[in-house]
C-alpha cells in the first residue's frame, strides 16, 4: 500500500489499482495516474483522485443516469488509447462541477471513457456537439434511486 496526502486527508491505495489516463485530462495533461474513491463505482457520484498531485481531484457521474438520450461511442483513436475492441465494455463518465452560483453541472462536451479491461481512461472532446461543458445537473425527486454507472459495449 502507498499513502498520498490529499486535501481530504491521507489516503492509502494499492498502486496496482490505479486508472491510467495516457493523455491526462484537459488542463491536467501532466497527471496520468488516478484512483477511484470509493474503490468501487457503486454510487451515482464518486471521486477521481490524482496520485501524482494530492491537490487534484474530480467528482464524476454517469451522464446517462441523468440524461437517458446521451450516447457517445468511442472512435478508433479512443479505442486504440484504451486498448479495447468491438465487444469490450466501457463506462461513459462526466466531470461534475460546482459553479460559483452553487449550480451543479456536468461536462457533457468532453466525457471520460473508462474501461476496466485495461484500467485506462481517456477524455474525449466532442468536436461538433449540442452538449455543453456546463450542463446543469437535473433535479431528481428520488435521489436514492441512482445507482452505479452501467457498462456499455463497443459496437463492431
Amino acid at each position: 500500500m502507498t499513502t498520498i496526502e490529499t486535501r481530504f486527508g491521507s489516503i492509502d491505495y494499492d498502486p496496482q489499482n490505479t486508472v491510467t489516463f495516457p493523455e491526462g485530462l484537459i488542463g491536467f495533461t501532466h497527471l496520468r495516474e488516478f484512483i477511484v474513491l470509493p474503490k468501487e463505482m457503486t454510487e451515482p457520484l464518486f471521486g477521481l483522485q490524482s496520485v501524482e498531485d494530492g491537490r487534484v481531484a474530480f467528482m464524476l457521474a454517469s451522464p446517462v443516469q441523468y440524461f437517458s438520450d446521451y450516447h457517445v461511442m468511442p472512435g478508433k483513436r479512443e479505442l486504440d488509447i484504451l486498448g479495447i475492441a468491438p465487444g469490450d465494455e466501457f463506462f461513459l463518465l462526466a466531470t461534475v462541477t460546482l459553479q460559483e452560483d452553487q449550480q451543479v453541472t456536468l461536462n457533457l462536451a468532453a466525457p471520460i471513457i473508462y474501461t476496466p479491461k485495461t484500467d485506462r481512461a481517456v477524455q474525449m472532446v466532442l468536436e461538433t456537439t449540442e452538449y455543453s461543458s456546463r450542463t446543469p445537473l437535473p433535479f431528481r425527486e428520488n435521489a436514492d434511486d441512482g445507482a452505479a454507472p452501467e457498462a456499455q459495449t463497443v459496437n463492431g
